[in-house]
Formats: structure tokens, C-alpha cells, sequence
């Protein structure tokens, strides 16, 4: 009598563990798939983040050197200017290099600034032609080294990529 009695408990309680152990399993699964979800949905986040913020230093970095470019070519630059008629010449330059600045990882915000601050100093130069003419050969030479500083930011955005994963 006593084996029926140990038999009919086993035969209620081996279900009722089964079923816990079961329904913890199931939820341990569960877990570890939206913890997977969650990994991977962070992972393309950051990745498009940082594609994003590559597309944007792309397009600045484009814009700046097309007004640079622009401004070394500039009919105006050729005879003596009003400031003026300088700051016009200069205006894209400046915009372009405070956009860079704010799109770029450090080292690049630091030569937008450098290029920044030269044309800022072009613009200083006044109406006085001999000025204006050594201000704008700094100007035009300022993005020495600027090419070399945007491959750099790039590779820093690579590396934030790579440690997205």
C-alpha cells in the first residue's frame, strides 16, 4: 500500500515538474532569442548611425573643397576687391568649413577650423591689395593636408562600425 501511495504521488508530482522545468526552458529560450533580437537591432542601429554620420562628413567634405576650388578660381581674385566683394568670395568657404566641422570626428573639425580661420583672416586683409593677395595665397594653400585628414576620419568611422559588432 505504501509503494501505491509513493507511486501515485510520482505519478502527480513527476508532470507537475516536467511542466516547470519545461515552461523554464521555454522561457529561458524565449529569453535568449530577444536578447539575440535586441543584439541585433542594436548592431544595425549603430551601423546606420555611423553610415549616416559618413554620408553627411562625405557631403561637407565635398561642399568644402568645391568652394575652395570655387574661390581659387574665382574671376574676382584677379584684381583688387572691396572686402565686400572679398567676403562674398569668401562666405561659401566658411560655410562649408563650419559644416565640416560639426559633421567631422576631431581630427578633421580641427583642419575645417584651420582652413576656417584662414579665410577669416583673408577677410581681415580689408581693401588693402597687398594684404587681400597674401591673405588669399594662404587661403588658397590652407587645405594642405586636409585630404589626408579626411581619409583619417573616415578610418575612425570604419573602426566605430567595426565596433558596432
Amino acid at each position: 500500500m505504501e509503494r501505491d501511495s509513493k507511486q501515485k504521488r510520482f505519478a502527480i508530482i513527476f508532470p507537475v515538474i516536467t511542466a516547470f522545468l519545461g515552461a523554464f526552458v521555454t522561457a529561458l529560450f524565449g529569453w535568449y532569442g530577444s536578447y539575440l533580437q535586441a543584439s541585433a537591432i542594436s548592431t544595425t542601429a549603430c551601423i546606420a548611425r555611423v553610415d549616416k554620420q559618413e554620408a553627411q562628413l562625405r557631403e561637407k567634405y565635398k561642399n568644402l573643397m568645391v568652394s575652395i576650388t570655387e574661390f581659387a578660381f574665382s574671376p574676382g581674385l584677379t584684381q583688387p576687391m572691396t572686402r565686400s566683394e572679398l567676403r562674398q568670395q569668401i562666405l561659401p568657404v566658411v560655410t562649408s568649413a563650419t559644416e565640416v566641422m560639426v559633421y567631422a570626428p576631431s581630427d578633421m573639425a580641427i583642419v575645417a577650423l584651420r582652413i576656417m580661420m584662414t579665410f577669416y583672416s583673408a577677410d581681415k586683409a580689408g581693401n588693402d591689395p597687398l594684404l587681400q593677395e597674401e591673405a588669399i595665397k594662404q587661403a588658397t594653400e590652407s587645405p594642405k593636408g586636409s585630404y589626408k585628414a579626411y581619409l583619417k576620419a573616415l578610418e575612425t568611422l570604419d573602426s566605430q562600425r567595426i565596433k558596432c559588432h
